[in-house]
């Protein structure tokens, strides 16, 4: 499995971040996990065609993580994809979909688009390809919120999503390979982690690498890696290219 950080900024424009996408690449498959405006561009800046995703998992519908998804979808119409691309993502999507769909006609006239919702109540679990899966666990945010959890060749990697403290997040992120994780806020707010928040969870959850994303400007980086590194996991900060195995970019 690879993990690779395509935006690692927030709603505010940022010249060196994209809002908040990543790709999961495992089983043969390459995944698209949220994607807010600009992600087309980024990807391309990866050296990923858009023509090579495979699915897209959506962690809420707020636009700084599903506002690329229009773009993406008329790209694929107008450049002729001739396979299904489905859409997972909490309770809600596929209304969301088919109101595009509604408001622009043609987003996917060439190819189909399952979309598949998972529970806003309780875990669920989707198996991507085979030998990779998908679990989910509900999100302390809006808009069909998710806590998602990829697995596949022994490797078990947690993206928190836009959250605040959760213990559904304990529970899927305990000893994981891996936490992707928000830390949007300096204080203690609702909807969002804080610094105290993420090594709290940390230190609960106990995930063998931690890697921090979705900082708005207020927050303090430096501030922020020392306060979850106390916590007792090595801990990043993500960029926009950052990979799990390397900070090298990926190939075509």
């Amino acid at each position: 499995m690879r993990v690779v950080v395509v935006g690692s900024g927030t709603l505010v424009p940022d010249p060196e971040r994209g809002p908040c996408a990543l790709l999961v690449e495992a089983a043969g498959r390459r995944v698209l996990v949220d994607g807010g405006s600009g992600t087309l561009r980024s990807l391309a800046r990866l050296g990923v065609r858009p023509e090579t995703l495979d699915a897209g998992v959506y962690s809420h519908r707020h636009l700084d993580h599903i506002g690329e998804l229009p773009t993406l979808l008329f790209h694929f119409d107008c450049f002729g994809r001739d396979r299904a691309y489905p859409l997972y993502g909490g309770g809600g999507l596929a209304a969301f979909v088919e109101r595009l769909d509604a408001l622009h006609g043609d987003l996917h006239e060439r190819y189909a688009l399952p979309v598949v919702e998972l529970s806003l109540r309780e875990a669920d679990a989707v198996e991507l390809a085979p030998g990779f899966l998908l679990r989910t666990a509900p999100a302390a945010h809006k808009h069909g919120a998710l806590h998602l959890s990829f697995e596949a060749d022994g490797v078990r990697v947690v993206f928190s999503g836009d959250t605040g403290p959760s213990p559904a997040l304990v529970a899927l992120a305990t000893d994981a390979d891996l936490l992707v994780t928000e830390c949007a806020f300096a204080a203690p707010g609702v909807g969002h982690l804080c610094p105290a928040d993420v090594a709290d969870l940390v230190a609960e959850a106990r995930p063998r690498r931690v890697v921090l994303t979705h900082l708005y400007p207020e927050v303090d980086g430096e501030v922020a890696l020392a306060t979850v590194r106390a916590a007792g996991a090595p801990v990043e900060r993500a960029f926009d290219g950052w990979s799990h195995s390397s900070a090298s970019r990926l190939s075509r």
